[in-house]
């Protein structure tokens, strides 16, 4: 017998427990690595079903092939945690379950050990993720949320928030915009639930650069910011529609300038800029969210293709089977007006 291609595996079922029954009887074999195997061989390599106990106490049991594990199979470690799924080459690797001695649970796809591909991942204080991985870390297209309730669905770089994203407090406060290493880093939008609104750029976490801050009533600032405050020269409206311009330093007007001494269309380029990124990024998140639904969609079908698929399979093999029952009937019907005729004939 040649060499077996793991990723060929016959034995796909989810049945992995090892039948203990009178036919097969398996002795428990000690291994040289001081393992005990009880199962099922091959040419003298552990292939099929089987249980293998290490020193330590760690248990899997499920498929192999040529002794290493293979297919469906459960691991339960000696420190605690337990892996249950799909396994390659003695690692865990496409669809499978793990969960850690502490309680949090990592539900998805494998490759070579690592988390790879889609998956979701929980733990005890309630927090929650759900979106892409990469080399074990988070990467991609993601949502999280925090045991407070706190939200982010965006994008993910080594485990990091960065990129495009929307991030929203328990207390109704969102930001949506551009992150990097954790942090609202670019353009971006944010908006307190009493109708307070920025819209401007960040550094670092904070307002940082040229930006837009409007409060409820309609009076709103279009100027320059620095650590979080207005620093620079700005435009001032008031609730009425009355403006002036003037310079700021560290959140405190120093002076009102007067028309002359800067240029008259300093306002209408700072506010034609900052609309028109606000536009923008309404714009980008309506896209992703219509990317999202429509990837959401095509999952959804493809999943109900594939169980589609299933039950056709299921069906043609009922009606195989009754076919097959039909013919054993027909056969033995006619078996019996066989032997009858028979008997009438020698009488």
């Amino acid at each position: 017998m040649g060499a077996a291609n793991c990723t060929a595996c016959v034995r796909r079922s989810d049945d992995f427990h090892l039948e203990m029954n009178i036919d097969m009887k398996p002795r428990p074999l000690l291994l040289e690595n001081g393992a005990i195997y009880i199962g099922e061989w091959s040419f003298d390599k552990k292939y099929g079903k089987g249980i293998q106990v290490w020193k330590d106490g760690s248990t899997y049991e499920g498929f192999w092939i040529n002794d290493k594990a293979c297919g469906n199979g459960r691991l339960i470690h000696a420190k605690g945690s337990i892996y249950f799924g799909e396994w390659k080459d003695h690692k865990f690797h496409g669809q499978g379950t793990l969960i850690n001695k502490d309680g949090s649970c990592y539900e998805g796809e494998w490759v070579d050990d690592k988390q790879e591909g889609k998956g979701v991942e929980t733990w005890n204080d309630g927090s929650k993720y759900e979106g892409q991985y990469k080399n074990n870390m988070k990467e991609g297209k993601g949502v999280y949320i925090w045991a407070d309730k706190s939200q982010y669905d965006g994008n993910f770089l080594n485990n990091n928030l960065e990129g495009q994203g929307v991030y929203i407090w328990p207390d109704g406060r969102k930001y949506q915009g551009e992150w990097l290493d954790n942090q609202m880093n670019g353009k971006g939008i944010y908006t307190w639930i009493d109708g307070k609104r920025y819209i401007g750029q960040y550094k670092n976490g904070i307002k940082s650069g040229q930006g837009i801050f409007e409060w409820p009533d309609g009076t709103k600032y279009i100027g320059e910011w620095k650590d979080g405050k207005q620093h620079g020269k700005g435009v001032f409206y008031t609730f009425n529609g009355q403006k002036k311009k003037g310079e700021w330093k560290n959140g405190q007007k120093e002076r009102w300038i007067i028309f002359e001494d800067i240029n008259d269309n300093f306002q209408e380029q700072i506010e034609q800029k900052f609309y028109n990124i606000l536009v923008q990024y309404q714009q980008k998140y309506v896209k992703c969210q219509q990317l999202q639904q429509q990837k959401i969609n095509n999952m959804l079908q493809q999943t109900q293709i594939k169980q589609d698929q299933e039950n056709d399979k299921e069906n043609n093999q009922i009606t195989k089977l009754k076919q097959y029952q039909n013919l054993q009937n027909n056969l033995t019907y006619d078996g019996k007006q066989i032997q009858q005729k028979n008997l009438i004939d020698k009488k």
